[in-house]
């Protein structure tokens, strides 16, 4: 796991987001994850990545730094980059996050509550379930996800492979 500042960059425009995350490889998969299905935080990064499709954006590591520098590291790259005319899709000026945040036992209670609410009650259940039943895949859905099941089994395998080279 490395920390470390990262961008998004669109390659069709030169416009850049920056972010800092503790885990590089997981906060890239989540950005890509989010923009694919549409469902990003980032309006104006996300509706670029509807206008030029997800081959005109390159993620990229512009530095690894402890987890206690990620802010201040973040904060300076921004600010650079502004400084140079480089547009940015961070709607807010301020580098920030939630890292260390403690929750109380209520918030925390409230949270686990309404993640699981949703499937409380045995109807909503039977509901979800009869909505999938009898749904016909088209082949092409088919073949995209065992693609997809393909190149995360091999992912897998070279991080397996990998760690016992170490």
């Amino acid at each position: 796991m490395t920390s470390g500042i990262y961008k998004i960059v669109n390659l069709a425009n030169e416009r850049w987001y920056v972010g800092s995350a503790v885990n590089l490889e997981r906060r890239r998969l989540w950005h890509f994850s989010q923009l694919r299905r549409a469902a990003h935080g980032n309006r104006h990064l996300q509706h670029s990545f509807d206008q030029w499709g997800e081959d005109a954006f390159r993620f990229d590591v512009l530095e690894h730094c402890p987890k206690e520098k990620l802010i201040e590291r973040e904060q300076w790259y921004m600010d650079r980059l502004r400084e140079q005319g480089v547009f940015l899709y961070n709607v807010n000026p301020t580098a920030g996050n939630c890292l260390g945040r403690k929750f109380s036992p209520e918030t925390l209670a409230k949270m686990s509550a309404a993640s699981r609410r949703r499937f409380d009650s045995p109807e909503e259940r039977a509901k979800i379930s009869a909505a999938q039943k009898g749904h016909a895949v088209s082949a092409e859905t088919r073949a995209k996800m065992s693609a997809a099941r393909r190149r995360r089994c091999e992912r897998e395998a070279g991080k397996i492979v990998q760690r016992r080279m170490k």
